[in-house]
C-alpha cells in the first residue's frame, strides 16, 4: 500500500500568524450548514396539528407556497383572514390548509 501525503508550503511549517488568522476567522464566524429542502419540509410538518402522515422524506421538496383568499360577499365586512387558505406545493404533493 502506498500512502501519499500532500503538503503545503513545501512541507515546511506554516506561519503561526497565518494559522492564528484562520482560527480567529472560523471562531468569529463558525461554519454552519444551511437549511436544506428536508429542513423546510420538517418545519412545515411541525406546524400541522391533528392526525397527519409523515411528510418529511429525502426526495420531497417544497416548491411553492401561496396564500389564497376567498371572498364570499363584497358587501360584508369580514376579516381578511376569515376565508384564508394556504397552499403548499411540493414536488410530489399538494397540501391545502
Amino acid at each position: 500500500m502506498i500512502i501519499i501525503f500532500l503538503a503545503i508550503d513545501d512541507g515546511e511549517d506554516l506561519d503561526v500568524n497565518y494559522l492564528t488568522g484562520i482560527y480567529e476567522r472560523i471562531r468569529a464566524d463558525e461554519f454552519r450548514p444551511d437549511n436544506d429542502h428536508v429542513t423546510q419540509v420538517l418545519k412545515f410538518e411541525q406546524t400541522l396539528v391533528g392526525k397527519k402522515p409523515t411528510l418529511t422524506a429525502p426526495h420531497r421538496r417544497l416548491v411553492c407556497y401561496c396564500r389564497l383568499y376567498e371572498i364570499y360577499d363584497v358587501t360584508k365586512r369580514d376579516k381578511i383572514t376569515a376565508h384564508q387558505r394556504e397552499v403548499y406545493l411540493f414536488n410530489d404533493l399538494l397540501v391545502v390548509s
